[in-house]
């Protein structure tokens, strides 16, 4: 047992594995239980354009789903599209992701 708020880190093998729709299920059942969940994926690589600008489509998904009401920029705080990490690892650009 540990003091203070605890987490849970959910990781598959790959892409697509099944990682939120695990998260959803859970958070579906949690969330009536406890006093406060909340969910971040730190690289967001499937994006989509909102009011709020560029978001991580799965955190923005159950950002809503579940009526968390949490900044985009900590649910969220690295959004890049396909081909980012890529292009980063192989030519060092953008440069402004140790940054981010």
């Amino acid at each position: 047992m540990t003091d203070g708020p605890g987490g849970l880190y959910i990781a598959g093998s790959e892409q697509d594995a099944g990682k939120t729709t695990l998260s959803m299920g859970l958070m579906a059942y949690l969330k009536p239980r406890l006093s406060g969940v909340s969910f971040i994926k730190p690289i967001g690589q499937k994006t989509s354009t909102v009011e709020q600008g560029t978001v991580g489509q799965d955190s923005f998904l159950i950002d809503h789903t579940f009526a968390l009401n949490l900044p985009g920029d900590l649910t969220a705080p690295f959004v890049a599209g396909s081909g980012v990490s890529y292009s980063f690892l192989t030519t060092g650009e953008p440069r402004d992701i140790p940054r981010r």
